[in-house]
């Protein structure tokens, strides 16, 4: 198996998970998202969800709770799955306008599903958007390997 080096930034990560299960998870999720973008904390937001339905009722709820404020700061709420289409999943990239904060809301497998005519312009969208250069490499999801 080849091992590729890609040189590139690296940014520190703060990992946040709940010690205890939670009863409704979207729900906790979305609390936590508030609580991250109103603490006045510097970065970007990333949550996991399960599927297309979580992603899109926790990016409806951030929006619904940070509206009920008065002086909420902006906040980019971008979902990201495999059925979005391409135009809309490339939004992720893009600087947030107006100096807002991105909260990225994503299945664990929405990287590797971004959709798009060939599987070189999914490689130079990704990785141009980071700046980096890399070689070709061959992208495959485990549907269009079996």
């Amino acid at each position: 198996m080849p091992v590729f080096t890609i040189p590139g930034r690296t940014f520190p990560v703060d990992i946040l998970f709940s010690k205890n299960p939670c009863e409704d998870y979207v729900d906790a999720a979305v609390k936590q998202v508030c609580a991250i973008h109103l603490s006045g904390m510097s970065g970007d937001i990333l949550v996991f969800m399960t599927g297309q339905e979580d992603i899109e009722t926790t990016c409806e709820v951030v929006a619904e709770r940070l509206a009920q404020l008065e002086d909420a700061p902006p906040l980019a709420i971008l979902p990201i799955y495999s059925q979005l289409p391409a135009d809309l999943q490339a939004k992720i990239f893009e600087r947030a306008a107006d100096s807002a904060r991105k909260c990225i809301v994503a299945t664990n497998i929405a990287e590797t599903s971004l959709t798009g005519t060939t599987s070189r312009e999914k490689e130079e969208r990704l990785f141009m958007s980071f700046n980096q250069l890399m070689a070709s490499c061959t992208w495959s999801t485990l549907a269009t390997t079996s």
